[in-house]
């Protein structure tokens, strides 16, 4: 071995060759020197035909990479580091100057398994460098169990930490934006929804956000390395569902269009279904079958697919009043709502409107920050009630940002009238009568009317008093409304 003495390496040889560990070693030019007889046996490479070369990543990929004992004859151990993130990379607490890892081949000699891999460093009498040497033993199986129960608590402690630190931003999970209480307590529903395998009923007013909030389940759920796959139940025709949806088989009639059909690709992901509530009755009875995991046979037989997939349903309609109508079943209603989940409306979260623009904002300038909105415009906006939630409220900034212009649909006002019979009570005429208080008691009883006829809306209320929300809440506080109902 160049770089030792004849007497060293004869004695390294007869070492190396009755170990029954395989063991073998390489120069700085990573060119084998030695390959033990138990390494022949293990991976089938007689030592004739790899000493000299520089093969010795052949028993464990099919084609030529730095493996382990080339970083540690090189001295690389950022190179190491980088190079076997998923393989547990260590320094060794058994042998001086070693590193080991624990890999997995899918083929090493006609199986798969899993090894610890160590090398080391070696030197001469003078105390410099000339090689290393590598060493390979199989794990067991009960080490393997042992190495997955702790990578799986490792795996749960970043997702938990990632979601931690997701729902420590207090206004954003995903591509969901507010910090008011009822969308924190959405993030957290979200949360145990993610870690649960069972299905999801996401209700919410057209525009709330639905379809975000079954991502973001997805995204941070086991099946994440699946595809998430959405389907607009309104505007699936049955055709479709027959044929797209089910899928066809060889001999059904157009057997080779959509074979890669709905179910085939939320297979080992997610299906989330739009608008569930439209989907006929029919068409129901067999997305049932999925439910229950009996499988659908498509068209053209063939037999049953059973896809494992976790479903998640969304609808902006009443699904209980869809039951008692008859246009929704209500064993699909149960089996889909295990894990209900509601998204507030935007008028429900007015406090998160400041966020929801300045967002907006940001994304239509690239994440500059050279727009802003004007305080009339932005009174404005705080004053609608906000029927189309967020979707109408980008659509409406981006309406004003491209023509200038701020249009929103004008809300009906009622008229407001103070009659005999109005309710407001007016304090009784006398010496002892205070104006300015009468006044005040009037104006609350009226503001209390006001804010009950708007069910404690605040951007109705406000738009039927021709005033902002902000000086709605500052008159409502001055009158000690601010804590009513």
């Amino acid at each position: 071995m160049k770089g030792l003495e004849g007497n060293e390496f004869s004695q390294l040889a007869h070492f190396l060759q009755c170990t029954p560990v395989p063991q073998f070693v390489i120069g700085l030019d990573h060119r084998i020197l030695f390959w033990n007889r138990a390494c022949e046996l293990y991976t089938g490479l007689a030592a004739r035909d790899m000493v000299g070369t520089d093969q010795h990543w052949r028993p464990f990929y099919p084609d030529k990479r730095p493996i382990l004992v080339d970083f540690v004859a090189d001295g690389d151990y950022e190179g190491f580091l980088a190079h076997y993130k998923d393989s547990q990379p260590r320094v060794s607490d058994i042998v001086a100057d070693a590193w080991e890892i624990i890999e997995y081949y899918p083929d090493l000699r006609g199986r798969a398994r899993y090894m610890n891999c160590l090398a080391a460093p070696m030197y001469n009498a003078s105390g410099r460098r000339v090689g290393a040497i590598a060493t390979a033993r199989e794990v067991s199986a009960q080490e393997r169990a042992a190495l997955d129960l702790q990578r799986e608590a490792e795996q749960l402690r970043q997702e938990n930490s990632s979601l931690r630190e997701t729902i420590a931003d207090r206004y954003r999970f995903g591509k969901l934006i507010g910090r008011s209480p009822c969308m924190q307590e959405l993030y957290e529903r979200i949360v145990k929804a993610a870690a649960s395998h069972s299905p999801v009923v996401i209700c919410g007013e057209s525009g709330t956000g639905k379809e975000l909030v079954a991502r973001a389940i997805h995204r941070h759920s086991s099946r994440r390395h699946g595809k998430f796959v959405p389907v607009n139940c309104s505007s699936m025709a049955e055709d479709f569902f027959e044929r797209g949806f089910v899928g066809c088989s060889q001999g059904a009639p157009r057997a080779g269009e959509d074979r890669a059909c709905t179910l085939e690709q939320a297979d080992g992901g997610t299906l989330f279904l739009d608008e569930v509530g439209d989907l006929p009755l029919a068409q129901q009875a067999k997305l049932l079958r999925v439910l229950d995991g009996l499988g659908l046979a498509p068209l053209g037989g063939g037999g049953a697919r059973h896809p494992d997939l976790r479903v998640m349903a969304a609808s902006s309609r009443n699904l209980d009043q869809m039951i008692a109508n008859g246009a929704l079943r209500p064993d699909v209603y149960f089996r889909l709502n295990v894990l209900p989940i509601s998204v507030p409306p935007l008028r429900e979260r007015m406090e998160d409107l400041c966020l929801l623009v300045d967002d907006f904002l940001a994304n239509w300038t690239g994440g500059g920050k050279g727009r802003f909105l004007p305080s009339l415009v932005f009174e404005r906006l705080e004053a609608h009630d906000w029927p189309g939630n967020v979707r109408e409220l980008h659509n409406v900034l981006q309406r004003y940002l491209t023509i200038g212009r701020l249009e929103l649909p004008a809300a009906p006002a009622p008229e407001i009238t103070v009659s005999a019979d109005c309710g407001v009570a007016v304090p009784g005429l006398g010496e002892s009568f205070d104006y300015q208080s009468a006044m005040a008691a009037f104006e609350k009883e009226l503001v209390a009317k006001l804010l009950a006829c708007h069910h404690w809306r605040k951007g109705q209320t406000a738009a039927a008093m021709r005033v902002s929300r902000k000086t709605l809440f500052r008159k409502m506080k001055a009158l000690g409304l601010a804590d009513l109902p």
